[in-house]
C-alpha cells in the first residue's frame, strides 16, 4: 500500500509532464483521485468516464457504465486520467470511447505494468507487483 503523500507526489509529477489538455476524464472509480488532483495543478475541468475492468464476470473485457456529454467533449483536447495501466485495456476502452465522441486523447497514469498492451502517453513510474492505494477500502468492487 502506498500513503497519501506518496499519491499526492505521483499526481503532482504527473500534472508536471503532460501536455496542456482542455479537459480532464477521470476513470472511476480509481482513476477520480488523481483526476481531481491534476485538474486542480492544471486548472482544467474535470469530467467522469466509468469503466469496469476487474469483474469476476467478465475477466478481461472492460464494461463501460458511464459516459460524459459527448457536447463537453468534441473537437477538444482531453486528458484521460487513471491510477494505473495495468493490463492496459481500461485505458484502450476509455480511450476509444473518447475518441468515438470526438475527442483528441492522451492518456495519463501514475503508475504501469510492464506487461501491459496498452502504453499511455504518461506514467511517473512503473510499478511490478499489486499496487493497494490510499482511497481504495475493501478491494475492486464487482460489476
Amino acid at each position: 500500500m502506498i500513503g497519501w503523500l506518496y499519491a499526492d507526489g505521483l499526481c503532482r509529477t504527473l500534472a508536471k509532464t503532460v501536455k496542456e489538455p482542455e479537459v480532464i476524464v477521470g476513470v472511476l472509480k480509481g482513476g477520480m483521485v488523481p483526476a481531481v488532483v491534476v485538474s486542480h495543478l492544471l486548472r482544467k475541468p474535470l469530467l467522469a468516464l466509468g469503466v469496469q475492468s476487474y469483474s469476476e464476470r467478465r475477466r478481461g473485457e472492460s464494461v463501460i457504465y458511464q459516459t460524459p456529454p459527448p457536447n463537453l467533449l468534441a473537437g477538444r483536447k482531453a486528458l484521460l486520467v487513471d491510477d494505473i495501466c495495468d493490463t492496459g485495456e481500461t485505458l484502450r476502452a476509455a480511450k476509444e470511447l473518447l475518441e468515438g465522441l470526438g475527442a483528441s486523447v492522451e492518456t495519463a497514469v501514475l503508475q504501469k505494468k510492464p506487461h501491459a498492451t496498452f502504453t499511455p502517453d504518461y506514467w511517473v513510474e512503473e510499478v511490478s507487483g499489486w499496487v493497494v492505494y490510499p482511497w481504495e477500502i475493501g478491494g475492486p468492487p464487482h460489476v
